[in-house]
């Protein structure tokens, strides 16, 4: 019976992998960070939407729409929106990503990042025309 070639893979735990505890708290306090800046430029597109439309309501939903197509133009930013927003169920009020015609996982990613965005947009436009 021939021996079998001593394994080079390592246990990550016993073999000081890069990944520690201490960098949960790491990913916790950068999102935390992004969700400050995430959540601060939805609060002042929404000013900036109120101050331009006025009272015209149609206006200001007409003003999100392009906000929120302005939002995903890059796919990071789609994939960060995703992550951040506490939106990401919207697009299942729209019928979901396949009633939109999402090709791929960045497609479907980027339509669930624009109707969170535009969700999160009317929520903020909605509580500071109160």
């Amino acid at each position: 019976m021939a021996r079998s070639k001593p394994s080079t893979r390592r246990n990550p735990k016993k073999s000081g992998f890069p990944y520690r505890r201490q960098d949960d708290k790491a990913l916790d306090d950068a999102a935390q960070v992004e969700r400050a800046r995430y959540y601060g430029s939805i609060k002042s597109s929404a000013e900036e939407i109120l101050k331009e439309a006025g009272d015209d309501e149609d206006r200001a939903q007409e003003m999100a729409y392009v906000y929120a197509d302005s939002a995903v133009t890059y796919t990071r930013d789609a994939w960060k929106i995703a992550w951040i927003s506490d939106s990401t169920d919207a697009i299942e009020e729209m019928g979901g990503p396949e009633d939109w015609g999402a090709r791929d996982v960045t497609d479907t990613i980027t339509k669930i990042a624009y109707f969170a965005y535009l969700q999160d947009l009317r929520e903020e436009i909605d509580r500071l025309s109160r």
